[in-house]
């Protein structure tokens, strides 16, 4: 019953249905965390081979020989010499180098290539220089 002794209408009465189930809660995988990146500082001079199966950032200096089943980037304070091969690459320093690039290679303005480069797809940006 309502307020004041008034009979409540049928469709507020409390349904006389069956409770639907609850339904069954499944574990949500976690979120892949993003890979770690090896870092080369500014004022490092690494001189070997680097080969990695994560993304590699070089701000300082790189002589010898990269191979990455990630992305490589060189930043505009980095430098590399030697020989890439690599998934991706972004240059916006000075690399001489013979590339192997499987997917884009990237000069960004401030970047600067003299070598080979076999790659998928090539973006150059208006300053950069390819010799």
């Amino acid at each position: 019953m309502s307020l004041f002794g008034k009979k409540e209408p049928e469709y507020f009465a409390p349904s006389k249905t069956a409770v639907p189930e609850e339904p069954e809660i499944t574990e949500v995988p976690a979120a892949k965390a993003p890979a770690p990146t090896t870092v080369i500082g500014e004022d490092a001079v690494f001189v070997g081979d680097i080969v990695s199966d994560e993304p590699i950032e070089i701000k300082g200096t790189v002589k010898g020989n990269i191979k990455s089943t990630d992305k490589v980037t060189v930043s505009s304070s980095g430098s590399h010499t030697g020989k890439s091969s690599v998934r991706a690459i972004d240059i916006s320093g000075n690399v001489k180098a013979d590339i192997e690039c499987e997917d884009l290679t990237c000069i960004k303005p401030s970047g600067r290539l003299t070598g080979t480069l076999a790659t998928a797809k090539l973006a150059t940006e208006i300053g950069s220089c390819f010799d």
